[in-house]
Formats: structure tokens, C-alpha cells, sequence
């Protein structure tokens, strides 16, 4: 088998492998912090993409992004189960001589960490939105009757400790509904998704790649890959649904996060490497970076690092969101 190991400012693990089922959850409580991750290329083993969600081909010369404008963002419901939930959604403004067939654009679900639904989460997703998708960001804590607004780190664990992993994936399930619309009688769903998500997020997203068939892409921020101890609401560690990758999956961590030890990172790659499917899936590693590098708020915030992630997703949720590179008429 090819092996292929690619070095990217920091290091990073690059490579083809797995698609499949089952479902996924949420964010772990804190782990002790370990050791630093020894600076140094890793390997992970290509194979080809298929199925689901499969990896296009990677020479693929993309165009400018579709729309450096966009329409103002706005708070919606939507429904999931008998409850409404609280979202944010964004959408770009269409440039003057776009193909017809641009009008459904792909789309974009961005998972909040556990602070909620801040100005940074909001930013990100307006990002996205210039970039041609239709951005929704649902508030996962809309069943406790909590605002759009970001919480202070109390409230944050206690309102996470009352979220269990089952709600969110559904209430996320339900945001992918509403954007794809009314279905259509003997036609498949028109709009690609995407989910990006942070920390808490992060683990959703990752774990929505291995539950849901309609997800395209998903882009996992250091999202938390064990648990310290399932519980009722936390049945089962996020790392258990990677054998069953559905959706090509792009991974970000810092080597010396305390809440993601290297030793995790391993039994994330063993368990991506050999994922049923043979979907395509990245880890990309930061040497001497921390968590939550992206937010420039946090103490983790690393500029360089978050730079290069931005544009690393633009490319790959273009690659595998857009059948097709954008072009203008």
C-alpha cells in the first residue's frame, strides 16, 4: 500500500482512506493534560475514496470564491422534533452574470463550542458565506430557553452538562432538513452540506460524518476524540463512530493541547486508518501549538496557525462541496 506523509508548517498527516455508518456525539469534559506531541512527520496510509461523500480528485484548479458580499445575517427557528430551535443564517449575494444553477448554493453548517453562539462563531460563518455557501449556525442550547449570546465559562459547562449528545445530533439533523428543503419526490437532496465545527463543535462535526449520509465535508476544530467516562448523555466516546466515516473529514489540533494528548490522536488515526469506507480523511498537526488556537479571544489564539486553517478548509470544502470549480457567465 502507498504511504504518504506530507509536512505542513507544522506537521500534518495527509492521506486517503474509509466511508461508512453509525452515529456520532458530542464534546468531553476536560482530559488531564500529557506530553507534548514530538515534533516530526506522520504517516497515514492511502487508499482510494469511494462512496458517500467520496474525495474528488486532488488537482483540481478551483475559481475565486463566488461572492465577496453578503446579505446581512438574521436569526430564524426551525423546527426539530416538537421544538423550535434558535439559528443564525447567513447567505451570500449572487454576482452579476452567475450560471442559473448557482441559485441552490451548497451549504454549511457551522457547530458552536460550548460557549454558544458568539461574535466569533458569527464571524466564521459570515467567512463562509463569502466564500458562496449558505451558512447556518443552530443554537444547540435553544432547548434551555438560552439567547443567541455567547456564555461565561460557568454557565457554559452547566448548560453542556444538560445538552446530551443524542439532542444536539438530532437537532443538527434537523438544521440539514431545513436547509435542503421539501424533498422531492424521486430526486436526491439538491444542496451539498458541509458541517465545521469548534472544540464542542468540533466533536459534533466529526461524528455527523460518520452518522449522516448527507453530509459532503466536515471540518473538525480540536474537538475532544475520548471521554474521561460515558454517562447517559455521553453513551459512548466520539472516537467510536470513526471506524464508520461517512464523509470526508479534515482534522486540526495543536501538539501540546491539554484536552487532545497525543496519545489520542493516535486511537484517532488507528481508528481513521482503518475506517470501513475508505474515506478520504487529515489530521493536521501545529508543533507548539494549544486549544482553541482559532479564537483570537482565548489565551490558545495562534494567528499563524489559524490563517493557514482558514484557507486549508476554503480549499477543502470547496474541493468536496462544489461538483464543479465556480465560474461567473
Amino acid at each position: 500500500m502507498h504511504i504518504k506523509s506530507v509536512v505542513l508548517s507544522a506537521v500534518y498527516v495527509a492521506g486517503v482512506v474509509c466511508l461508512c455508518v453509525p452515529m456520532a456525539l458530542c464534546a468531553s469534559p476536560p482530559v488531564p493534560p500529557e506530553s507534548a506531541a514530538p515534533a516530526g512527520s506522520s504517516t497515514q496510509p492511502a487508499g482510494k475514496s469511494g462512496g458517500a461523500g467520496a474525495a474528488a480528485s486532488q488537482s483540481r484548479v478551483y475559481g475565486k470564491p463566488l461572492s465577496t458580499e453578503i446579505f446581512p445575517g438574521e436569526m430564524i427557528r426551525y423546527k426539530s422534533g416538537n421544538r423550535e430551535i434558535q439559528a443564525y443564517l447567513v447567505k451570500p449575494k449572487l454576482p452579476a452574470g452567475a450560471s442559473k444553477d448557482l441559485a441552490n448554493l451548497p451549504a454549511v453548517i457551522v457547530v458552536h463550542d460550548i460557549f454558544g453562539m458568539t461574535p466569533f462563531i458569527k464571524a466564521e460563518a459570515e467567512k463562509l458565506a463569502r466564500q458562496g455557501y449558505t451558512v447556518m449556525v443552530p443554537n444547540l442550547y435553544s432547548r434551555l430557553d438560552k439567547t443567541e449570546n455567547g456564555l461565561d465559562a460557568q454557565t457554559a459547562w452547566i448548560d453542556y452538562d444538560k445538552t446530551s449528545d443524542q439532542q444536539v445530533t438530532r437537532d443538527l439533523a434537523a438544521a440539514m432538513d431545513y436547509l435542503e428543503g421539501p424533498p422531492v419526490e424521486d430526486q436526491p437532496p439538491q444542496r451539498p452540506i458541509g458541517v465545521v465545527g469548534y472544540d464542542m463543535g468540533g466533536i459534533y462535526a466529526m461524528m455527523m460524518a460518520g452518522a449522516d449520509l448527507r453530509v459532503g465535508a466536515a471540518v473538525n476544530y480540536y474537538g475532544r476524540i475520548l471521554y474521561s467516562s460515558t454517562t447517559s448523555m455521553r453513551p459512548a466516546s466520539p472516537v467510536e463512530s470513526l471506524f464508520n466515516l461517512r464523509a470526508p473529514l479534515l482534522n486540526f489540533y495543536g501538539t501540546i493541547d491539554p484536552q487532545v494528548p497525543e496519545n489520542q490522536l493516535r486511537e484517532m488515526e488507528s481508528r481513521l486508518s482503518h475506517n470501513l469506507n475508505k474515506t478520504f480523511y487529515e489530521i493536521v498537526k501545529y508543533p507548539g501549538v494549544g486549544h482553541s488556537f482559532m479564537v483570537p479571544t482565548r489565551p490558545g489564539y495562534n494567528a499563524d496557525a489559524a490563517k493557514k486553517s482558514e484557507e486549508k478548509t476554503r480549499l477543502f470544502l470547496a474541493e468536496h462541496l462544489r461538483a464543479e470549480p465556480v465560474k461567473v457567465e
